[in-house]
């Protein structure tokens, strides 16, 4: 934490690592950036200023969600949504061309994951008033990150770039590039270690 310059009472283990990796940063370093973490339980909204954490949110709301209203709608187990989740779940950009089903598939999705797009766009609202200054970039990580539309669908909601958080990309000299999946689901794991 010395080299972060903060106290360790003001930091979670998340944001210290992501801070970490944000300050290794070769070249331009991300100004204001916020990072989405869909977990499978809750989602952790980090905020950062000059690659400093200043404001986290977590919402209870997962990918377990997504998966629990697909299978209630369906009336299906959840071992059957997981599987329609993973292998055809979207989120739908408005205007696109969809058939009945698909709508109301992709609007199943969109509104278990509706809590989690209000506390983002509420916590993004305190960190502009706080601190005058417009996110320049949204990264994406976590299980539902890797839903088709995903980060289309925030890129044209809150019209910011949406980036995935892929930690080894981060750093040039870093020969190890994990698959993309397992990548975007483990980002925090893979911050913490190489802040190690």
């Amino acid at each position: 934490l010395k080299e972060i310059q903060l106290s360790p009472d003001c930091l979670i283990t998340d944001d210290a690592a992501l801070s970490a990796q944000f300050q290794r940063v070769k070249g331009e370093k991300p100004r204001n950036v916020v990072v989405l973490n869909f977990g499978h339980r809750k989602t952790g909204i980090f905020f950062f200023r000059d690659s400093m954490p200043v404001l986290h949110r977590n919402t209870m709301i997962g990918g377990f969600d997504v998966t629990n209203a697909i299978a209630q709608r369906y009336h299906i187990g959840l071992a059957e949504a997981e599987l329609a989740k993973t292998e055809r779940g979207f989120l739908a950009l408005p205007g696109m061309k969809l058939n009945p089903d698909q709508l109301a598939f992709s609007e199943t999705i969109r509104g278990a994951l509706e809590p989690v797009f209000h506390d983002f766009h509420q916590s993004m609202m305190a960190f502009t008033s706080r601190y005058n200054d417009p996110l320049s970039a949204i990264y994406i990580c976590g299980g539902s990150a890797l839903l088709p539309g995903m980060p289309e669908y925030i890129a044209q909601r809150w019209q910011k770039k949406v980036l995935p958080l892929q930690v080894t990309h981060l750093f040039p000299q870093i020969s190890i590039r994990p698959q993309k999946g397992l990548e975007w689901l483990l980002p925090l794991a893979t911050s913490l270690g190489l802040s190690q």
